[in-house]
């Protein structure tokens, strides 16, 4: 490795190595450790280190740092030897640093030893002043601050500070455009010539791009030095120094707010000078107009006007307004004139002026109509603004001075207005004013002309709203004839004005020469020339007015020489507005023109309607919608008119071939098609209208049919508009229809809508008129088959139903409507469209056509007489069809067959089987589902229909309600688990989202599957009683299939079961009749003994046994869910040691005899002589025979009436033997092991059994009746009636059986049955299980005392449906009767208003043969109810089927009615009269269950018998049974059975071990049934128990010795078993 070679060490190395040791710093030189901070330190022992003779640069610049920091912390002496000694390094040719140092020690010297610099104050202060160096210009402006203290101390130089800040400014001012000079230059951006020199010479030339330099500072303490020390500064200099400024803020506006804070200052700490108010005055109109800095150029003004300055202020800035010979203005002389108009604006006339100055408006105004003469756009629009500041705060404080000043400026800039842009070489229009517009909103930059063109617009609106106010007296005429000179540029607004104007003057009226020539010309040139809308529309409206005024006397004259070249001119109009005038002005000149005018007139209007502009947006204002409606008018006018007979075929035909031809607009011909469909006629065939559709209601036609669901057509409001006629008159009726439309009107084309009018004008003004309403149907027709417009097609579709409605208008139509029928029906059943609507649109749906179609098919049902019997087959096969279309239209045609079941029977038979069975095949949910369930209830009632009815068709009947059963089980199977308590059993489905769901939509699916229990009810009764019993099995496997397995069957199957135990072998009543004989022998009044009563609990039955003590009679009783049943029972052995002769018992035959005809002389002497069944209802014949105890009547087996109220269609009197052990069964237990329980004689069984006889056994309904008399609308009205008309009277005998109300055993509803207080009779109807009583408002009476009729309303207002019988000619209002529980309302209407019941007095010598024989009926209902029944749009009706109808429908409303009140009040089911008595009776065995789980066991007895059945021999024992009370079974405690028998196939005897009760109560396992009157039928306990008939059945494998109950899938299981084990025991025929 190499050695690295010393360095080697200079000479100055070894000096410095020697030197260095001896070097001390400041602080050892000044001795600062040890010196007191009181005695000042000498400066002279430093000064040696900073001469530049001894020094160093670096040396010295390092030891004035160092005494900079110390210089500012200690007090020195004889510090100017300091500076003199560092003052060099000021000079030019210094280095930057060292001058930087330098100006750090003076800042330093300034701060440490500012109280004691004495002369070297005034020295520092020559230095900054004399130093010319630019780059230190921030050093020594920072020391001229420490040196003054910021501006606050100038002592010294105070005379001369001001004019050194000012050189500073100009300075940089100058420094600022040298470089902005030399930078454009070097860029290339400006060729300029100009030298440095000429630029520092023209300052106003030059507009700085970039702040000046070192300005903010420098002006920032220049304001200090003249806010602190104003008093010794020269007015010359703040002169000068204001025009200083004034050049800086015309070249330098990014420094304008320096200039704005010296100026504040002035103001606020001195003032103005007079030699530079001027300059100030100009430098505040710059800063004014500018948004940044207006408010503090503002608030200076303020400051100024308050002083004494403030008129000299004024003086100036109105000098400044003043035009000199040469008026054209530099830029900064225009924003001077600018800036003093918003100042003299701002001080003297604006919202807050200046209080203190007194200046007259007058002075002000010369002034600005001398700065009009400037022609300068940007003066005149500030002159504009700051006029109409003037005018919109101070215009009532004017005089005529001022105002003839303001309209001579107005006259000088109107000519400036007038002058074109220099750069708009393309020839325009003349602008137009926009007169009151206030600045543009749009945010974008308008140009300088239209603005100053909008300003100007904007002060003639003002003024001229100053002169409508009459606030401007005495110049009219010159403002006139301003606005003349600008007629031109003026907007309609002005330009109507003038027009008013020269109206004022009467120059067009006929008293005035040459009237007509003048009104010519005024048309001519102002509407036909003129292209301005609103001007040609007000100078045709002053046509107009003469024409109004005129037309009496010069019509013709007047049309002929003034409008029929308007009116010519139409078919070119653009202005829609205008054309719209004139078109009405040709409908207007049409309807009174002579008769030579008339056709030439009419010709031009059929020529609009014709007009071909095929265009959404035509170039033209087309008025062929507009001339529709006007030939619309003109067909009106004419029908009422006297003399207008003759042109009534004429514009009929007219209206007919516009409206079906292809060629004419769709608007048009739906205007034409609207008022056609709207046509009405009354019974008297007397012609109104109904009310008009829009525009936007027309076109929703193609809407609906383009939308998955169609919605309803609207409801026909005809017999509203009718009920306003005024006697009954066409024109009453358009001016109902014309108060409802003004109360509802049109707001997108609110003249685009005909109108029905002529009011107050009758039909018998005028010779008659027939319409020729066959070439009518004829176009429908042709429409209907050949129309290619699908908007067209579809418009008449929807509302062709409405006017079918209106049966009278189609009277001499037959053969239309035959043919429209025909059509319809090929349509349906081809399932085709017409080939002219081949292409439809692309969202457009076949079957919504059909649907369409469906519904005039349903009105056409009140036709069916005027077509033949194969078109009625036709149309009612086409309904049958339709069930197999979509859900919308199936529902349609299930509506319409249930019209057809009443108008259409012999139809209906032929095809109601094959409508079954279609019915059978639809699977949808339950919006459909209850229409179906409706109509097969419905058929139910009419017995003739199912004639032919075979048993699968009856099956069917029974599938379709079981296929709804389960379905709605397994949809409550998904959503809810099965309750745990029997009470609670689910009987309807809940979905999940149910608590989301309307009361409405909840109670639906329920209502759905009590519908579905009602359909197998109704229709297994109606069956013949040898053949019901074929059935059972069927709907039985079904109902337990609809049961979820392991779980219990739920009530509605058990009430449905128990039904069919009852009506299955016999035809018997729900409710015994108390016999003669039975109140002879086992009554309480017997006095053959005492009788004796025991009951039992058997299954879900209840058996009373009660025995006369002495005779051997004996009266079994079986209370079940479906009603009770009553045997009279004769025990024919001879009693052990019985000696009684109390009864002779050969008398008995003739007590029999006795009771029957004590029962028909009693039934015939209280039937009312005038009150006889009608309509196959049910006479009372036998209803005051009843007991007080009956809660119900039903009819009589053998009655003949019964049956055709009934659902039974044959009376069979014979009783099948299985009757009475179905009675004794526990059915549907069966094969239940249940004993049963003998319950004890005390007030809680007794309470038990009669709160059961009290249930009822039949479903209950009250329905409210009203009638609406003429004209009536309010409830006290309607409440008030006592009787209708004979139609309504009619009605109400078909509603049911008349009944007297006195003593009455039927359910009435709430009626008073003693004192007839709510009326002697009333309406009631019953069948086999539901009895419906019609509270009828008519026949209760008015009390004199019940002036608000609340013993009515405590009736009809509690019913859930009320029926409403409305003759009243106007539609009724849902909510007109008040109640809580008003939710349905049907509405019967009739058709057509007859003379006599619409109040229309009838014409002379006229005859009415006719009668309401149709009716429409409707529902009404809450808004959150679905739709149920088929009157969710309205039906027509016959008068002969009427009642039966409506009737049927109330009873289905009142259903679902009283669910929808269950889910109202937020329960979650609604529970039968049959439901109700099953779960009393489990009630009852749950206390039982509940006192046997803490009771004793009592003593049993054995009893022993054998019987032999199919040859199998069996014995069997039975053990103690628990029961109530320790009772053993088959009688009191230790009491004796009276056998049993066992059923079995082998020899293996069964043995009935000890039950106890808790066991008997489990889940459908009970295997064994009991008799109390000691009939045993034993069951073994194996699994598999073979019957005597050879049937086995499973059921279960619960261990019957211990008592244990056996649950789960083997308890179902065992129940299931014990009922169809019930087959072979009944003779029931098997399904397979």
């Amino acid at each position: 490795m190499a050695t690295k070679p010393k360095p080697t060490t200079s000479k100055l190395n070894n000096l410095f190595k020697f030197r260095t040791p001896k070097e001390t710093t400041l602080h050892e030189i000044l001795r600062l450790d040890s010196a007191k901070p009181s005695d000042p330190i000498d400066a002279n022992e430093i000064v040696q280190q900073l001469l530049p003779s001894v020094n160093s640069l670096q040396s010295r610049l390092r030891t004035l740092d160092e005494l900079s920091g110390i210089i500012q912390n200690y007090p020195f002496q004889y510090i100017g030897e300091l500076w003199v000694a560092v003052s060099d390094l000021l000079e030019a040719g210094v280095p930057n640093n060292a001058r930087k140092a330098a100006w750090n020690f003076m800042v330093a010297c300034i701060k440490g030893q500012f109280e004691d610099l004495g002369m070297l104050r005034a020295i520092f202060y020559q230095t900054i002043n004399n130093h010319e160096i630019w780059e230190d210009f921030d050093d020594k402006l920072q020391a001229l601050k420490e040196l003054t203290n910021n501006g606050r101390d100038v002592y010294g130089f105070e005379k001369n500070i001001v004019r050194l800040l000012a050189h500073w400014i100009s300075s940089s001012f100058e420094q600022a455009k040298v470089a902005q000079h030399i930078s454009q230059q070097r860029l290339g951006m400006q060729k300029s010539t100009t030298s440095l020199v000429t630029l520092s010479s023209t300052p106003q030339l030059i507009l700085l791009q970039k702040p000046i330099p070192h300005f903010d500072t420098t002006m920032a303490l220049l304001i200090n030095v003249v806010k602190f020390n104003f008093v010794f500064i020269d007015e010359l200099e703040i002169a000068s120094l204001l025009d200083l400024l004034h050049t800086i803020c015309i070249n330098a506006p990014e420094d304008t707010q320096h200039t704005i804070g010296f100026l504040d200052v002035i103001v606020r700490y001195g003032y103005v000078p007079t030699e530079g108010l001027s300059t100030f005055m100009k430098i505040l109109c710059y800063t004014t107009l500018s948004d940044q800095f207006k408010d503090q150029a503002w608030g200076i003004t303020v400051n100024l006007m308050k002083s004494h300055s403030a008129h000299s202020a004024i003086r100036l800035l109105c000098l400044n307004l003043r035009s000199k010979d040469d008026s054209t203005l530099s830029i900064a002389q225009t924003r001077v004139v600018q800036g003093s108009i918003r100042l003299l604006q701002r001080s003297v006339w604006s919202s807050t002026p200046i209080g203190t100055l007194s200046v007259s408006y007058s002075t002000i105004l010369w002034s600005l109509k001398s700065a009009a003469d400037f022609k300068s756009k940007e003066v005149d629009q500030d002159i504009i603004q700051s006029l109409r500041t003037l005018l919109e705060s101070h215009a009532k404080e004017l005089g005529d001075l001022e105002y003839e000043i303001i309209l001579d400026i107005l006259e000088r800039l109107s000519e400036h207005i007038h002058e074109k842009p220099v750069e708009d070489t393309v020839p325009t229009k003349p602008f137009i004013f926009r007169l009151g517009s206030g600045p543009s909103s749009s945010g974008q930059q308008q140009p300088l002309t239209n603005a100053l063109q909008d300003a100007y617009g904007g002060l003639l609106f003002r003024f001229i709203n100053l002169y409508n106010d009459k606030q401007i007296p005495g110049t009219t005429a010159r403002l006139m004839s301003l606005l003349a000179s600008l007629q031109d540029h003026l907007p309609e607004d002005t330009m109507l004005l003038l027009l008013d104007y020269y109206y004022a003057e009467h120059q067009f009226y006929p008293y005035t020469p040459n009237w007509l020539e003048r009104l010519h010309n005024l048309v001519q040139i102002s509407v036909i020339r003129e292209k301005r809308p609103r001007i040609r529309s007000k100078a045709l409206l002053i046509a107009l007015d003469v024409y109004d005024s005129t037309l009496d006397i010069f019509h013709d004259e007047i049309v002929t020489t003034v409008f029929m070249d308007v009116i010519d001119h139409l078919d070119s109009e653009t202005d829609q507005a205008l054309a719209s005038q004139i078109s009405a002005l040709m409908i207007d000149a049409t309807r009174i023109a002579s008769e030579d005018l008339f056709p030439k007139l009419l010709d031009r209007i059929v020529h609009c309607i014709r007009c071909t502009c095929h265009v959404p947006n035509p170039p033209i204002a087309c008025q062929s919608l507009q001339a529709a409606i006007g030939i619309i008018d003109l067909f009106q006018y004419a029908l009422y008119d006297p003399n207008g007979a003759s042109r009534v075929d004429t514009l009929f035909s007219l209206l007919v071939s516009l409206a079906t031809h292809q060629s004419i607009h769709r608007a048009s011909r739906l205007v034409l098609l609207d008022f056609l469909l709207c046509l009405r006629v009354d019974l008297d065939h007397r012609i109104y209208c109904s009310n008009a559709s829009t525009i936007e209601s027309m076109t929703a036609a193609t809407e609906q049919l383009l939308s998955e669901e169609t919605r309803q057509d609207r409801n026909d409001r005809s017999v509203a508009a009718h009920s306003k006629i005024p006697g009954g008159s066409v024109g009453g009726s358009a001016q109902g229809a014309s108060l409802a439309r003004q109360s509802e009107p049109s707001t997108s084309h609110p003249s685009l809508n005909w109108k029905p009018f002529m009011q107050g004008r009758t039909m018998q003004a005028s010779p008659y008129v027939i319409l020729n309403i066959p070439l009518y149907m004829t176009g429908v027709l042709s429409i209907l088959e050949q129309e290619m417009d699908f908007e067209i097609y579809s418009f008449v579709i929807q509302r062709l139903p409405t006017q079918l409605f209106n049966k009278h208008l189609f009277c001499n139509s037959s053969e239309q409507i035959s043919k429209l029928q025909s059509v319809l029906v090929e349509m349906t059943l081809k399932d085709k469209i017409p080939d002219s609507l081949r292409n439809l649109p692309l969202n457009a749906r076949r079957h919504n056509l059909h649907i369409l179609a469906y519904k005039v098919l349903v009105i056409l049902l009140c036709y069916h007489t005027k077509f033949s019997t194969k078109e009625l087959h036709d149309l009612v096969h086409a309904f049958v069809v339709g069930l197999s279309r979509q859900a919308a239209c199936a529902k349609i045609c299930i509506h319409a067959l249930v019209v057809c079941c009443y108008e259409l029977p012999q139809s209906m038979t032929k095809h109601l089987s094959g409508t079954v069975l279609k019915l059978s095949q639809i699977m949808s949910t339950a919006t459909i589902s209850v229409h179906i369930l409706e109509f097969l209830s419905t058929v139910a009632r009419l017995p003739m229909l199912y004639s032919n009815f075979v048993e699968s068709d009856y099956k069917r009947v029974f599938g379709i309600a079981l296929k709804y059963i389960q379905y709605t089980h397994s949809v409550a199977g998904n959503t809810q688990a099965t309750p745990s308590t029997p009470s609670s059993v689910v009987s309807s489905p809940i979905t999940l989202s149910q608590g989301q769901q309307p009361a409405g939509a909840r109670a639906l699916p329920q209502y759905v599957l009590i519908l579905a229990y009602q359909v197998i009810d109704v229709w297994f009764m109606l069956q013949r009683l040898p053949e019901r019993k074929k059935y059972v099995p069927y709907i039985v496997r079904n109902l337990l299939m609809a049961n979820d397995p392991g779980k219990k069957v739920d009530e509605h199957t058990e009430t449905c079961m128990d039904m069919l135990a009852r009506y299955s072998f016999a035809n018997c009543e729900p409710k015994p009749k108390p016999s003669l004989v039975q109140q002879m022998l086992t009554g309480s009044t017997s006095k053959t003994g005492k009788a004796i009563t025991k009951t039992w609990l058997q299954g879900n039955a209840f058996i009373t046994v009660r025995t006369a003590h002495n005779l051997g009679w004996a009266e079994i009783t079986i209370r079940r869910a479906s009603g009770t049943v009553s045997f009279l029972l004769k025990i024919e052995n001879d009693m052990f040691m019985n000696t009684s002769d109390d009864l002779d018992f050969s008398s008995l035959p003739g007590l029999l005899r006795l009771q029957e005809d004590a029962l028909a002389i009693d039934a015939m002497a209280q039937q009312p002589a005038d009150v006889s069944g009608t309509g196959g209802d049910t006479t009372a014949e036998n209803e005051e025979t009843l007991d007080t105890t009956l809660e119900v009547a039903a009819p009589s087996a053998s009655s003949s009436s019964a049956t055709a109220a009934g659902v039974m269609t044959k009376t069979e009197n014979f009783v099948d033997p299985s009757f009475l052990f179905m009675q004794l069964a526990s059915y549907p237990d069966i094969m239940a092991r249940e004993v049963p329980i003998l319950l004890a004689d005390d007030d809680s069984t007794n309470r038990a059994l009669g709160v059961l006889d009290r249930t009822p056994v039949v479903d209950f309904h009250k329905i409210g009746v009203l009638y609406v008399g003429k004209g009536q609308s309010k409830e006290s009205e309607i409440l008030s009636n006592t009787h209708g008309t004979s139609e309504y009277t009619k009605f109400l005998t078909g509603l049911g059986s008349l009944v007297r109300l006195k003593g009455a055993k039927i359910y009435t509803g709430g009626l008073d049955l003693e004192m007839d207080l709510d009326g002697e009779y009333a309406y009631s109807h019953h069948d086999e299980i539901t009895q419906v009583i019609f509270h009828v408002a008519t026949m209760m009476p008015n009390h004199p005392h019940d002036t608000n009729f609340d013993f009515k309303k405590r009736h009809i207002g509690n019913d859930w449906v009320t029926v409403v019988f409305n003759e009243s000619g106007a539609d009724y209002d849902f909510g007109t009767i008040s109640g809580q529980f008003n939710f349905i309302t049907l509405v019967v209407t009739p058709v057509s208003m007859a003379a006599n019941s619409a109040g229309v007095p009838a014409a002379t010598g006229v005859v009415q043969p006719f009668k309401n024989v149709w009716f429409k009926v409707v529902m009404l209902r809450r808004p959150d109810m679905p739709e149920i029944g088929p009157l969710a749009t309205p039906k027509i009706i016959s008068a002969s089927e009427l009642p039966k109808f409506v009737r049927q429908m109330a009873l289905h409303a009142n259903i679902y009615a009283q669910v929808y009140y269950q889910h109202l009040q937020n329960s979650v089911e609604y529970v039968s009269n049959w439901q109700e008595r099953l779960r009393q009776i489990k009630r009852v065995k749950e206390r039982l269950a509940a006192g046997n789980a803490f009771g004793g066991t009592g003593a049993g007895s054995t009893g022993a018998g054998s019987s032999t059945t199919g040859g199998s021999t069996a014995a069997g024992a039975a053990g103690g049974v628990s029961g109530a009370g320790g009772a053993g079974l088959g009688g009191g405690p230790g009491s004796r059975g009276g056998g049993s028998v066992h059923l079995g196939t082998s020899n293996t005897p069964g043995h009935l071990g000890s039950v106890s009760a808790s066991g008997n109560q489990g889940v459908g396992n009970s295997t064994s049934i009991g008799l109390g009157l000691g009939l045993g039928l034993g069951l073994g306990s194996s699994s598999t128990v073979p019957s005597a008939f050879g049937v086995s059945a499973n059921v279960g494998a619960s261990g019957i010795g211990g008592g244990a109950p056996a649950g789960g899938a083997a308890a179902l299981q065992g129940q299931q078993a014990s009922i169809l084990n019930l087959e072979p025991i009944v003779d029931f025929t098997r399904y397979s």
